[in-house]
C-alpha cells in the first residue's frame, strides 16, 4: 500500500513562507493542502499552487497532517500551540 501524501498548510507567506509553500508543493510526498495569510498574497499563491487559501491560520484545524508556520517569530508560539 502506498502512503498518502503528507497534506500541508503553510501559515505565512512572506518571502519564507511562499518559498516554503513553493517547496511543498513540488514535494513527492507531500501536497500542499493550505495557504494563509492576508487576500492579495493568499489568493494569487493559492491559484498559482493549486490549493485552498485561507484568511485564518484556524480554519485549517483538522484539515493537513502537517503546518509550515512562516509568520513573525513572536507569534510561532501562539499559533504552533493552537494547532
Amino acid at each position: 500500500m502506498v502512503p498518502s501524501p503528507l497534506r500541508v498548510a503553510v501559515i505565512g507567506l512572506g518571502v519564507m513562507g511562499a518559498r516554503h509553500a513553493r517547496a511543498v508543493a513540488g514535494h513527492p510526498d507531500a501536497s500542499l493542502a493550505a495557504v494563509v495569510d492576508v487576500a492579495t498574497v493568499r489568493d494569487e499563491l493559492a491559484k498559482e499552487l493549486a490549493c485552498v487559501g485561507f484568511a485564518d491560520f484556524r480554519e485549517v484545524v483538522g484539515k493537513v497532517d502537517a503546518a509550515i508556520v512562516a509568520v513573525p517569530t513572536a507569534l510561532h508560539g501562539e499559533i504552533a500551540t493552537r494547532l
